[in-house]
C-alpha cells in the first residue's frame, strides 16, 4: 500500500495529468493553475479547500475519493459525472463556487445543489435529474441544450439564463423566476403551438 503523500499551500502549476491515476494525494489550500486532468482516476485522495485555475478536467473518476470546499475559476469540466466525482453521499457538493466555468457533458443525478450559485457559468448540453435545486441560481447562465428533468427547482433563480428545457410534469418549481421571452420555452415541451 503506497503512503499517503500530503501537501499545504502549495502551487501547482501547468501539471499534465492524462490517462493516470492520482493515488492516495492529500492536498489542502492547494492552486492548480492550468492543470490537465483528463481520463485521470483519483483514488484514495483528498482536496480540501484548494482552488483550480484554468484547469481543464474532462473523464474524470473518483475511487474513494473526497473533495471538499473546492473552487473552480476559468475552468473546462467536460463530460463529468457530478454524483460520482463532487458529492459526498449525494447529499452536499464539494464545490463551494464556480465562477466562469464551462461545464459541458455533465451528468448531474440525484444530486443536492441547493443554494447553489451557477450564476454566470456555462452549463451546456448537460443533464439534471432527480437533483434539488432549491434556491439555486442559474443567473445569467448560458443553458444551451440543457435539461430538467424530475428536479426540485423551487425558488430557483433562472432570470438571463437562456437555452434550458424544464420538464414541466416533473419539476417541481413553485417561486422560480424566469425572464421573458426565454419562460415561453417552457412551454416547448406541452405539444402546443404559440404565434
Amino acid at each position: 500500500m503506497q503512503k499517503t503523500k500530503n501537501y499545504e499551500g502549495k502551487i501547482f502549476k501547468d501539471v499534465a495529468l492524462e490517462n493516470k491515476t492520482l493515488l492516495n494525494h492529500e492536498f489542502e489550500d492547494c492552486v492548480f493553475e492550468g492543470c490537465s486532468f483528463v481520463c485521470t482516476t483519483f483514488k484514495g485522495c483528498a482536496f480540501k479547500s484548494c482552488t483550480f485555475v484554468r484547469c481543464r478536467l474532462a473523464d474524470v473518476k473518483n475511487e474513494g475519493s473526497d473533495f471538499k470546499e473546492c473552487t473552480f475559476k476559468g475552468c473546462n469540466l467536460l463530460s463529468i459525472s457530478w454524483a460520482d466525482v463532487f458529492t459526498r453521499n449525494n447529499i452536499m457538493p464539494s464545490v463551494a463556487r464556480l465562477e466562469g466555468c464551462c461545464i459541458k457533458y455533465g451528468v448531474f443525478s440525484r444530486v443536492n445543489f441547493g443554494k447553489f450559485d451557477f450564476s454566470g457559468n456555462d452549463v451546456v448540453d448537460s443533464m439534471f435529474s432527480d437533483c434539488r435545486l432549491t434556491r439555486s441560481s442559474f443567473k445569467d447562465c448560458n443553458l444551451k441544450f440543457t435539461e430538467f428533468l424530475r428536479c426540485d427547482i423551487t425558488e430557483a433563480d433562472f432570470r438571463g439564463a437562456s437555452g434550458y428545457k424544464v420538464e414541466l410534469a416533473t419539476c417541481k418549481m413553485k417561486g422560480a423566476r424566469f425572464s421573458f421571452p426565454e419562460v415561453v420555452n417552457l412551454l416547448n415541451g406541452l405539444g402546443i403551438e404559440i404565434e
